[in-house]
């Protein structure tokens, strides 16, 4: 059985807080959803980031499956598209991103590795590497024995044989977990050493999971196990067991042998198993709860159907999805009873990620149907998180991190492309994909960069934020600093302007632009902060009349700043949807200026000016 249990009152100091950071496009394609997110963060240099998604239109077909990569040198503010040619026209999927301990980036996917030794803006000949279906790669950034190994954990699959690999050729329905090691940065690969093998859990399938480094250098492998015979899934729909089994395998030897898998039990030695694939993380950092393992998992697993409402996949009750978390010290062999995370009345959770920061401090992220509103045909997505600073014994209060919710149901109505095939015309929507996984990157400076699967465009797309969590344990006394002299100021000089796409499918007869505001300036701009369009030095200046401004021409960016209420020197804005009419000709196509006022530090000269005066 599954031991479960609802974590106790929040004892966190309230002056703790999750400060969320504007929301930023980062996969701006337009013609099909993405999933299947990764992103990870470089050990030399809190600015790089570099994520992965999967890109796929709804007709399916050979070629139709895209893995992209995303690099960001700015922490997370702008980025820009990575493809592969070496894989166009194939089928491409499972991508997963690592930066080395150097600053390397490993990108994989399918049954080839990249590197990339310039932090992904070129990249070495493709390895192969016999990878076959969900590979979960983690580097060695520790100063353990095995400091800077490369480790990928994935299922070999039993499905497909290999003309390259025929030493790997296992029958149908004989699952292994095997581990790739690069012990050379990611230039090459040994493997795979195998995990776990399914010969005594028959009639079960197993696929691998995200694999941990504790700080000595040990290397957890871990697992979950699914039903696919008629026998066994007749058995968990019959009894209403659980659906996943979650295992793991340690090595002490960097990846070259693997003691015993063994299943994850409680101090009580009862299994921990739930009705989802569970999420790993490890606790790297040198503070209380250093080489403390967790793991997150869901009750239920959710699927969003094309009438955007949600269904299980399992033989639940109808009570909604809660997500649980549990954790280790001793390496796997013992787990705390799971703990749900937010246990509010209403709303399902579901799409996990987790990751540990280097303070400590545990972030699970997922979606949530909480704020659908009565009524509604089908759900609302937003995406949650829940941090807690105490090793995982209670959770904050779930904050949103989402500005704008997803409506599954306008996603699958939207025409996102036609696609022929011969002939045959058809049109692909905009489509909804969640449940497989998401990701979180951890920088330097602890910030936590989530990647989640957005529709607000009206296409499944990438997005992310940056969040920092406030720990006064571990930032020292907090001192009362005197707030700066602000002034309200014409800033229009100090910023500069870029968008992000067109969205596809506005109300009828109107164009809806998001436009950013970037901080060029060395000096902080505080909001609030307006923009207005006036007229100005374009040619055939059109009086434009915004259909969602109070008086027609002025939007405010204050709401797109974050919770700091700040735009810091090189940041930019969330993106602000101008709405206005659709030009019926040439001569009436929007041209405008913009006049941006905020507030900036008083000039120490002015102060001296007004004091002089009084």
């Amino acid at each position: 059985m599954t031991l479960l249990a609802v974590a106790g009152p929040v004892r966190a100091q309230q002056s703790q807080q999750i400060q969320v950071g504007p929301n930023i496009l980062v996969g701006r394609e337009s013609d099909g959803t993405s999933w299947e997110h990764f992103v990870a963060a470089d050990p030399t240099n809190p600015q790089n980031l570099f994520g992965s998604a999967m890109v796929t239109r709804t007709n399916r077909q050979i070629g139709e499956d895209k893995s992209r990569g995303y690099l960001s040198r700015d922490g997370g503010y702008s980025w820009r598209t990575i493809t592969f040619p070496e894989v166009a026209g194939t089928v491409d999927g499972d991508p997963v991103v690592a930066y080395g301990k150097t600053g390397s980036v490993i990108f994989a996917r399918g049954h080839h590795v990249w590197r990339s030794a310039d932090g992904g803006s070129t990249w070495d000949t493709p390895r192969f590497v016999y990878i076959v279906d969900r590979p979960q790669i983690v580097a060695d950034h520790t100063n353990g024995r095995y400091s800077g190994r490369i480790y990928i954990n994935a299922m070999i699959s039993p499905f497909v044989i290999f003309r390259q690999s025929p030493s790997h050729r296992y029958g149908r329905d004989d699952y292994h977990v095997g581990m790739f090691r690069s012990e050379d940065d990611g230039r090459t690969w040994i493997g795979p050493v195998t995990v776990a093998t399914n010969h005594d859990l028959l009639g079960r399938g197993l696929l691998g999971l995200q694999p941990l480094v504790f700080t000595d250098g040990d290397l957890f492998a871990p697992f979950d196990s699914f039903p696919f015979s008629d026998q066994e899934r007749t058995a968990a729909k019959s009894l209403k067991l659980p659906s996943f089994y979650y295992g793991f395998a340690l090595s002490k030897d960097g990846g070259a042998t693997f003691a015993q898998h063994q299943s994850l039990k409680t101090q009580a030695d009862v299994d921990i198993k739930g009705n989802s694939r569970p999420f790993f993380a490890g606790d790297t950092s040198e503070g209380p709860f250093r080489d403390r393992a967790y793991v997150a998992f869901a009750d239920k697993n959710v699927h969003i159907d094309e009438d955007g409402k949600v269904a299980y996949l399992d033989n639940a009750d109808p009570k909604p999805a809660r997500i649980f978390v549990s954790h280790s010290s001793d390496k796997g062999k013992t787990w705390s009873t799971p703990k749900m995370i937010s246990p509010v009345e209403k709303g399902d959770q579901f799409d996990i990620s987790i990751a540990v920061n280097n303070e400590g401090t545990v972030l699970v992220s997922y979606h949530d149907t909480r704020d659908t509103p009565p009524g509604k045909e089908g759900v609302l997505l937003n995406r949650y998180v829940s941090v807690s600073v105490d090793g995982g014994e209670t959770f904050l209060p779930a904050r949103r991190i989402t500005s704008v919710p997803s409506d599954p149901t306008a996603l699958h109505n939207n025409l996102a492309g036609p696609e022929a095939i011969g002939f045959s015309i058809s049109f692909n929507s905009g489509a909804s994909r969640y449940a497989d996984y998401q990701g979180i990157a951890t920088d330097l400076n602890g910030m936590f960069h989530p990647f989640w699967s957005d529709g607000r465009t009206g296409m499944n797309q990438t997005w992310t934020v940056a969040i920092r969590v406030e720990r006064p344990d571990t930032t020292g006394v907090q001192r009362t600093v005197k707030p700066p002299e602000l002034i309200e100021a014409d800033i229009t000089k100090m910023l500069e302007v870029s968008f992000d796409p067109l969205h596809p499918f506005p109300p009828a007869g109107t164009i809806e632009l998001p436009i950013r505001l970037k901080n060029k300036s060395d000096k902080p701009i505080h909001g609030p902060i307006r923009a207005e369009a006036i007229a100005g030095s374009v040619k055939d200046f059109f009086k434009l009349h915004l259909l969602n401004s109070l008086d027609g021409k002025t939007m405010d960016y204050t709401p797109a700043l974050g919770d700091s209420g700040v735009l810091e020197p090189g940041a930019i804005s969330e993106g602000v949807v101008w709405r206005m009419k659709a030009p019926t000709s040439h001569k009436e196509f929007p041209n405008f200026d913009l006049k941006i006022t905020g507030r900036i530090e008083r000039p120490k000269d002015a102060a001296k000016t007004t004091a002089q005066k009084q």
